[in-house]
């Protein structure tokens, strides 16, 4: 099967702020599109990608979980707009934390497994242990990445 309409779309955001400083900020987004008639066909991209059950992915999107014989949205409104929220702050509501690098690292590694851990244990989420390595580890390199660039950004903020 070819894939015709699932695709990763690059932009850039500009924000600009006139008052009481004036400021310009632009980044890269990345926003993927996934049509759910070609999810076996992007799930075969990867080999760390499933559309089946399997230890052994990090990334698994089986259609039970989301359609149960019926057409509905991939997660709930209240949580797409709880995650535009978190990412949205998440950089004011850990500035503090952002200060102290190696304990931000230490708490992406640990804290984020752990969250989807505890989902796994309520029935919300299928997190296998690979999966839970690879969400602390991705955690860990973006709370880093954050806090290295916490000094530019707040220079940015301040001129």
């Amino acid at each position: 099967m070819t894939i015709r309409h699932s695709a990763l779309y690059t932009g850039s955001l500009r924000h600009r702020r006139f008052a009481p400083v004036q400021n310009t900020l632009q980044y890269r987004v990345y926003m993927v599109l996934l049509d759910l008639d070609e999810t076996d066909a992007v799930m075969q991209l990867h080999p760390l990608w499933r559309s089946r059950p399997g230890w052994l992915a990090w990334a698994q999107f089986r259609r039970s979980d989301y359609f149960a014989g019926h057409s509905a949205a991939l997660i709930p409104l209240w949580l797409m707009l709880l995650w535009l929220a978190f990412a949205c702050t998440l950089r004011h509501s850990l500035d503090w934390l952002l200060r102290k690098p190696w304990l931000a690292v230490l708490l992406g590694l640990t804290a984020a497994p752990w969250s989807y851990y505890a989902g796994d244990l309520l029935g919300a989420v299928d997190a296998a242990p690979v999966a839970l390595i690879m969400i602390g580890i991705g955690w860990a390199m973006l709370m880093f990445s954050m806090a290295r660039l916490r000094p530019i950004t707040v220079k940015a903020e301040e001129s």
